[in-house]
């Protein structure tokens, strides 16, 4: 399997769209986590198709730390890691709530399954809310950030960072 073969590369991004869309902004079903002695308190979301599997995993609530993984027969073939959550001036819980439902919103807009989108699209607006999303690189080798204001607000209440890309076994 070569993981930087435009066509796999194509493959991926197409199933991580899909995927993305069946999860977390999807409202899919939480299951338990795949190593319940060394996660405890984590959720996780997972999807399946063919060769493809999907698990997100990730703890907490206000703040929250995760990692994405995609295998392809079985085989781990990218990943990315992502942290934050809602800064400390707006950590309460109705704030969080209605923050995180945006969130998913804005993170199923956009193109996933045709060009690369690590998390939602570049800008997203709705319901009185703002996402923004900015990285570099590819589906190969990625890092950003994401943040969602309001427009009564100077700041971001909620930033998120996250980097990862495909895993190259070199084989």
């Amino acid at each position: 399997m070569n993981v930087l073969d435009p066509l796999f590369l194509r493959d991926l991004n197409s199933f991580l769209g899909r995927a993305m869309l069946q999860t977390y902004a999807g409202n899919g079903e939480q299951v338990p986590p795949s190593d319940t002695q060394r996660k405890p308190g984590f959720k996780e979301l997972v999807y399946r198709e063919g060769p493809w599997l999907y698990r997100d995993s990730y703890t907490g609530f206000l703040t929250s730390a995760g990692q994405e993984v995609v295998w392809s027969y079985e085989i781990p073939v990218w990943t990315q890691s992502y942290a934050g959550g809602m800064k400390p001036s707006y950590q309460n819980a109705p704030l969080a709530r209605d923050c995180f439902t945006f969130l998913k919103a804005a993170l199923a807009a956009g193109k996933k399954s045709d060009t690369f989108q690590p998390r939602g699209p570049h800008e997203y607006a709705e319901f009185g809310w703002r996402y923004g999303c900015d990285w570099s690189g590819d589906i190969t080798n990625f890092s950003g950030h994401e943040a969602i204001n309001r427009p009564d607000q100077k700041e971001a209440l909620f930033l998120h960072r996250f980097f990862g890309g495909v895993i190259n076994h070199g084989w």
